[in-house]
C-alpha cells in the first residue's frame, strides 16, 4: 500500500528582534500569516517576508515556512 503526501496549509512565520528581556538577551517577537498561496514558491515567501519587515520598525530576526501535509492511502 503507497502513501500519498499532500500539502494542505503554508503558513509564514517571521521572526523579529523586539529588544531585550530581563536578562538582557534578545527578545524575539513572531509574526505568524495564515492561508498562504500553496503555489508560492520560497524565493517568493523570502521577499515577502523580507518586505512585510521593511515596512516595520522591526529588524529582521529569521524566517520560518510551516506546510502542513495531510497523509492517505492510494489504492
Amino acid at each position: 500500500m503507497a502513501t500519498e503526501k499532500s500539502i494542505n496549509d503554508v503558513k509564514l512565520q517571521i521572526q523579529v528582534e523586539n529588544g531585550t528581556d530581563s536578562a538582557g538577551n534578545k527578545a524575539v517577537k513572531n509574526l505568524n500569516f495564515n492561508q498562504i498561496k500553496l503555489t508560492s514558491t520560497d524565493e517568493e515567501l523570502l521577499t515577502a517576508g523580507k518586505a512585510i519587515v521593511g515596512l516595520s520598525d522591526y529588524t529582521l530576526s529569521g524566517i520560518r515556512l510551516v506546510n502542513t501535509y495531510e497523509l492517505t492511502d492510494s489504492e
